[in-house]
């Protein structure tokens, strides 16, 4: 059918098609100019045809909400636990840090630059690890930077 051009047919069908509303009885609005019975009845199929389909599609919704905070709820335990794990590197670094710092001469003078690097480092990165770890901790909200 080219754009424009009026059609009685179409007009017919959209009117069996508004009788047919998901949310209304057929007789709850104007019958359609064709009342045959074959029209009643496809008013019946369509009418049946496009619950079931609001039914699915209801389902489909609340399946799909199902699934996102499951995925939500993954990804939340995985951030948990990569959190944990960084904070034990942390640790380990801490560790590593005083180890290396008590066993420095005074005499190296690249290598105290480079242990100052690491050192802000930590304390900007495992810092920032710790108080997510703290916040989660206490039950607050955490967001990305």
């Amino acid at each position: 059918m080219t754009p424009g051009l009026k059609c009685r047919s179409l007009a017919t069908f959209r009117d069996l098609l508004d009788n047919a509303k998901v949310d209304t009885g057929y007789s709850t609005r104007a019958q359609p100019l064709s009342t045959a019975a074959s029209t009643k009845s496809v008013a019946r199929r369509l009418q049946q045809s496009r619950q079931n389909i609001a039914s699915y599609r209801h389902n489909l919704m609340v399946a799909m909400r199902l699934v996102n905070r499951i995925d939500h709820e993954i990804l939340d335990a995985e951030w948990q636990n990569w959190l944990f794990s960084e904070n034990m590197q942390c640790r380990r670094l801490r560790k590593m840090l005083a180890e290396t710092r008590t066993n420095q001469s005074d005499e190296s003078v690249g290598p105290e630059r480079d242990y100052e690097r690491i050192e802000k480092w930590y304390g900007e990165y495992c810092g920032s690890c710790r108080r997510a770890q703290d916040a989660l901790d206490a039950g607050e909200a955490i967001t990305m930077v």
